[in-house]
């Protein structure tokens, strides 16, 4: 179940830069209808895929992907006490 999980915010953590690229490529076929849009879009994607990938496995070894999204969810609201 751990491995599961893991997965899940692997994938979590790929989707940010690659739906950045995916919303500039958009962006770029819409602006420019010409094959040289299309293989600047491509471009854009394929830049999107690899940098998500590093990301990725960057914060797979170096925190756990786990540990890693649970460092962005805890907020000091949550975590501090009142006094």
């Amino acid at each position: 179940m751990n491995k599961l999980f893991g997965l899940y915010y692997w994938v979590r953590i790929f989707l940010s830069p690659f739906a950045i690229s995916l919303i500039i490529a958009g962006v770029v076929v819409v602006s420019t209808s010409t094959i040289w849009g299309q293989l600047i879009a491509s471009a854009v994607v394929l830049a999107g895929t690899i940098t998500g990938t590093i990301f990725a496995e960057r914060m797979r070894m170096k925190h756990g992907t786990t540990a890693f999204m649970g460092k962005l969810y805890s907020t000091d609201d949550f975590n501090c006490r009142t006094h």
